[in-house]
């Protein structure tokens, strides 16, 4: 298993976080970002050669289906920064995206004070939202555009703006200006990802990665671009694979074809074990009336071997803590 795979197994029902935090983790992808697209007179005053990676994400529990986020400490003008990016990954804005940020940013700097006590001011974050949906972007972008009130009030209420990228908004060739091919595919499929026609937009992606030079981080984003469009397409898995292959064909490069290959067979086999989880899933509701949040969590986290020994013995169980018990003693066994 690679990085990639552990990040896309983690978010197996989220393809997009997968996809943005496994690329933006990437310091080199993250710090082309800033440079190509954060305002210039921000950037000139960020020092690049110490950005650090955050290991956390502040983003509400309930909400982590539609939002991912990223978030780098640097340095600015000598004074502590964070650059804070949160990929909104349905197919609307979400209306109420600044009041987010906010208790977003709040949670930040109690963070911040947490670990410095002594300190006498707050650092600067700069927020910023990467968007991909079907509507433009078009929500308020400011607090105080969200808050209803006569304008007597406006002294007494907090207001701040955030910097969006709707990838919508940009032109196909305004996504290759980074100097970083990396990048730009990554920006370029997450526009594009729901497109009907992605077989030609698949084809252009893996062009623009054969001009990455260094073959690591060729074959790094090849596999990102597989295991992205395999989860992320509403397609049949067949279908997929059929204009992959194709794709991996024209390459004639055999390591690109033992990749493709093994990324395949770990879709396929993910696959399997969805079927059987489901199958599980609807039977223990059928004998039991309901599943338990522990259960629950068995089903979703155990392999096909283990799924199908479960199957086997879940018509000798009376009540449902009997198929909690034969968890607790064959993980052990396992």
């Amino acid at each position: 298993m690679t990085e990639l795979s552990d990040e896309f197994e983690k978010s197996v029902n989220n393809p997009h976080d997968a996809a943005f935090k496994s690329a933006f983790k990437k310091i080199l992808v993250a710090k082309r970002f800033f440079q190509t697209y954060f305002p210039e007179n921000i950037v000139k005053h960020i020092n690049f050669n110490h950005l650090e990676l955050g290991n956390k994400s502040y983003v509400d529990e309930k909400l982590r289906e539609k939002h991912s986020d990223i978030i780098y400490k640097t340095k600015f003008k000598e004074s502590d920064a964070f650059l804070y990016i949160l990929f909104e990954h349905q197919s609307t804005p979400d209306p109420m995206m600044v009041f987010r940020l906010l208790c977003y940013m709040v949670n930040i700097w109690k963070e911040y004070l947490d670990q410095n006590p002594n300190a006498k001011c707050l650092p600067v974050i700069f927020p910023a939202v990467l968007y991909h949906g079907k509507t433009r972007w078009n929500v308020p972008r400011t607090l105080s555009g969200l808050i209803e009130g006569d304008d007597i009030f406006s002294e007494y209420i907090p207001d701040f703006t955030y910097k969006v990228y709707d990838l919508g908004d940009y032109p196909d060739e305004m996504l290759m200006v980074s100097g970083y091919m990396a990048l730009d595919v990554v920006l370029y499929i997450f526009k594009h990802i729901f497109d009907n026609n992605f077989r030609e937009i698949l084809s252009n992606a893996v062009s623009m990665l054969a001009k990455i030079n260094d073959r690591k981080t060729y074959l790094e984003f090849f596999e990102w671009l597989l295991r992205y469009t395999y989860h992320a397409r509403n397609e049949d898995e067949s279908t997929v694979r059929g204009y992959i292959d194709c794709e991996v064909d024209k390459l004639n490069d055999e390591n690109v074809r033992r990749l493709a290959m093994t990324v395949a067979e770990q879709i396929e086999k993910r696959g399997e074990i969805k079927g059987t989880s489901s199958l599980l899933f609807s039977q223990i509701f059928e004998r039991f009336g309901g599943i338990t949040p522990v259960l629950e969590t068995k089903l979703k986290n155990a392999d096909i071997n283990m799924l199908n020994k479960f199957g086997k013995s879940l018509f000798n169980f009376n009540k449902i803590k009997d198929a909690e018990k034969w968890w607790e003693t064959h993980e052990t066994e396992h």
